[in-house]
């Protein structure tokens, strides 16, 4: 029996809606906002599924994420699940986390549209037919996996839940479950040879490497992941997922679908990310950069304070920037739930077991400049694009926001100081054009209490936080860390 998968009402057309619909989907709106009975509806609809035993699927997200990274959780359907199992006569439930992961993605071609600052064009019948020609094209695996399910009253009990009934007590027993999910998810994803392949490009100072560089990268890149995740790191294809047929068909297929140069000189074989591919490749790198997050943050942290002569830093300054990095990309990344300074002194405990850094006094040092440092800049242009898009914003809002524009306009106008600011040469990566990150960028700028958004306009909400913004422009200034000339 298919679960009961709950479906945006954006799906529910003819033809492709009553077929979903007899494969188990229920359709509901994406907002609730400004309806009280509907809400109540969906709550009771999803307890009675609950009490009648059939399983559920939901998709925590709330959408497909065009990044490639797992989106922050929603938390309205799965407060109503909650709401629903601890009404009236409390009932258990089993939540599984569940990772898809893609060799390569269907609607690539719309998500680069929509990242690069096209709308998002409504499903519809013309559509489905439109895209019919799928079916004739090959669009490599599609891996499913699970991560250990997680039983809710046991949850509760581990973590000191006690419901009483309230909003409150409701709303924090949903937070922390919603953030349990996206952990899972995450620790659950897929490596594939493509992302290896992807990374190790965009690692690369040029974007550029040899075949047999490749293959060390990629070797590099799985040894770091082990490192890190022991027996639970998940390759696609096993050990083969990093052996030379696989990276080889890999770098073929980019080939073909000219988003990689392959050039040859000699009898060495090149290959080099095309600009213009950039946008739809980081999707790829997005589905496994979390596995580098925080040792990244450390990374442009420890770049930015090192003392090139003697490649230390002092502690405390990389930690005080790496904790700056963390919380301003809070709407990028999934944390564990522990502090901030925690999260990265385990991270720098790791870097330090692996032999890239060692304590000196108050400093931290690369242990040998020469090995180490390559894989320090590595790790930091991994989130390059992401810290050149949020400066570029962080700098430029208060000028955009001067005539109280529309979020839309507003979002539109950045899109464009972007573009200006990568053909002026101020930043590097092509990528940094990217509408989801500067939509996200916005919304944390929101939250931090910079903006205030007020009948679909857009203020700068409290001028006394510009000191705070100036502070943020500058740590992003100095993270923000350029290929090195003697590493090209």
């Amino acid at each position: 029996m298919p679960p009961h998968i709950a479906a945006g009402s954006n799906l529910s057309f003819f033809p492709i809606g009553p077929f979903l619909r007899r494969c188990g989907a229920y359709f509901i709106r994406r907002s609730f906002k400004g309806d009280k009975l509907y809400p109540q509806v969906v709550k009771a609809y999803l307890r009675r599924l609950f009490k009648e035993g059939f399983t559920q699927e939901f998709f925590i997200e709330g959408g497909r994420s065009r990044s490639g990274k797992l989106m922050p959780p929603k938390l309205g359907l799965l407060g109503l699940m909650i709401d629903g199992l601890l009404s009236e006569k409390p009932m258990n439930a089993v939540f599984v986390p569940t990772s898809i992961s893609y060799d390569k993605v269907v609607e690539q071609e719309d998500y680069h549209n929509e990242l690069s600052g096209g709308e998002k064009q409504r499903e519809s019948t013309g559509g489905l037919i439109r895209s019919a020609g799928i079916l004739r094209e090959r669009y490599g695996r599609v891996s499913v996996s699970f991560d250990a399910p997680i039983d809710l009253m046991e949850f509760m009990a581990i973590n000191n839940f006690s419901d009483n009934g309230s909003t409150q007590s409701r709303s924090q027993i949903t937070k922390a479950l919603a953030e349990q999910i996206a952990l899972g998810i995450n620790h659950a994803s897929i490596v594939t040879t493509n992302a290896l392949v992807i990374t190790a490009l965009f690692g690369a100072p040029r974007r550029t490497l040899s075949v047999s560089i490749l293959k060390r990268s990629i070797r590099r890149i799985v040894a770091f992941m082990r490192a890190l995740h022991g027996a639970d790191l998940r390759l696609a294809l096993g050990d083969d997922t990093m052996k030379s047929p696989a990276i080889e068909k890999a770098l073929q297929r980019l080939v073909d679908e000219q988003q990689v140069y392959q050039e040859q000189v000699g009898k060495a074989s090149y290959f080099r990310m095309r600009e213009n591919a950039a946008l739809l490749l980081e999707f790829h790198k997005n589905g496994i950069i979390h596995h580098f997050i925080p040792s990244a943050f450390i990374a442009n942290a420890f770049l930015a304070h090192m003392n090139t002569p003697n490649g230390c830093a002092r502690k405390e300054s990389v930690l005080d920037d790496a904790e700056a990095l963390r919380g301003i990309f809070a709407l990028e990344f999934i944390y564990k739930a522990e502090s901030p300074r925690q999260d990265l002194q385990r991270a720098l405990d790791f870097l330090i077991k692996e032999g890239i850094f060692y304590e000196q006094g108050d400093l931290i040092c690369l242990t040998d400049k020469r090995s180490t440092l390559p894989s320090v800049e590595f790790a930091s242009r991994l989130i390059a694009p992401l810290i050149a898009t949020y400066l570029v914003v962080f700098r430029k809002l208060a000028k955009s926001v001067e005539k109280k524009p529309s979020e839309k306009v507003l979002i539109h106008k950045l899109m464009e100081e972007l573009r200006s600011a990568y053909l002026s040469g101020g930043i590097d990566t092509a990528e940094s054009r990217n509408k989801v990150t500067v939509s996200n960028c916005v919304h944390r700028a929101k939250t931090m209490g910079f903006l205030r958004f007020e009948e679909d306009r857009v203020f700068i909400s409290n001028t006394a936080k510009t000191h705070e913004m100036q502070t943020i422009v500058a740590a992003l200034e100095r993270c923000y860390i350029r290929p090195r000339a003697s590493l090209v």
